[in-house]
């Protein structure tokens, strides 16, 4: 009899213990809330983005473990769902970028537990956070036109491009190691005996036109704008780090042609943070029709196009093999 007893009052303070455990689990589920701290973040492919999740406790007693579920989805791809642990006031969800484009993120429901984790409740989320996830800063080679060294399985594109200015003579002197062979004064070497260059002001940059046809490409997926971004950046931070400018135009819908011009990095940064913007309606957007026969074109279809010939074909799966293989000459 006294066995019995001392189980039936184990049994009943158990029940008691559970029954508080769980009133006080949804007590913390009322006075638990989560959200995102940002709304919009700017990552780089192929790192971790760090997103700041904020929490807020109101009550006495500290609370148990708190598990997020989160929702993330590229454009145009089925959604993945992911449980978070959070255990400060301030968490960051760490998530790695694969894919250049818009990165959604949705709080969709969160739980807390107890201090002894027997009983869970909901807690109060909300918020969205949009993650703009850029190429990294990878640039195609590009070299001045006339100096076409041999490069075994290179693909050599010679481009368009105008010259704002000339450079004017300055002066002839002697030659020095590293002057190219073309600027060689050959009479005056001749008459003196000795090599001799002629020097002259530095030419101003070139400017080359590139069209955008947004609208090329029968299905356009997150993968494929994916590629068309590296490939973008690439031919842009080259033409730019070859003393180029360039010119973009692009045509939206039924309006008027648009143009930016890109001659340093941070420009370049604002075009791509231009796409990821407009993905959803990207395929009402296309290139100027009234200028198709001039400048280079650089499509969704990953073809690269000069007064509508094909100068090269990328691939979604090895575009960054087909980038190291690329030279630009101007």
């Amino acid at each position: 009899m006294y066995h019995l007893f001392s189980l039936m009052a184990l049994a009943v303070t158990e029940l008691l213990i559970r029954a508080a455990m769980c009133g006080r689990s949804r007590f913390l589920g009322r006075r638990f809330r989560a959200r995102f701290s940002r709304e919009f973040l700017v990552a780089e492919k192929g790192r971790e983005a760090e997103c700041p999740v904020e929490t807020e406790y109101t009550g006495r007693f500290p609370p148990g473990r708190c598990r997020l579920r989160v929702e993330c989805r590229y454009w145009q791809e089925e959604p993945q769902l992911r449980k978070v642990p959070v255990g400060k006031a301030e968490e960051r969800l760490s998530l790695q970028a694969a894919w250049c484009g818009m990165l959604h993120l949705r709080l969709l429901r969160g739980t807390v537990t107890d201090p002894l984790d027997l009983f869970r409740s909901r807690i109060r989320t909300g918020g969205e956070l949009r993650i703009a996830v850029l190429p990294p800063p990878r640039a195609v080679r590009v070299e001045a036109a006339g100096s076409f060294p041999e490069r075994p399985g290179a693909e050599e594109i010679l481009l368009p491009a105008q010259k704002n200015g000339e450079g004017e003579f300055r002066q002839i002197r002697e030659y020095a190691p590293g002057d190219p062979s073309r600027r060689i004064h050959w009479k005056q070497s001749a008459r003196n005996d000795r090599l001799l260059v002629r020097e002259c002001q530095p030419e101003e940059e070139k400017t080359v036109l590139l069209h955008l046809d947004l609208q090329s490409g029968e299905h356009v997926t997150a993968r494929r704008l994916d590629a068309f971004m590296e490939i973008l950046s690439a031919v842009l931070n080259g033409l730019i780090e070859g003393q180029a400018s360039v010119q973009l135009v692009w045509k939206k819908r039924r309006k008027e042609a648009y143009s930016q011009r890109a001659d340093n990095r941070e420009a370049v940064q604002e075009i791509l943070l231009w796409l990821c913007g407009r993905e959803e309606d990207i395929k009402e957007i296309s290139g100027a029709p009234a200028l198709c026969g001039q400048g280079l074109w650089l499509g969704l279809d990953l073809r690269l196009t000069l007064n509508g010939k094909e100068l090269f074909a990328f691939s979604e799966e090895g575009y960054a093999e087909e980038l190291e293989r690329l030279v630009l000459y101007l």
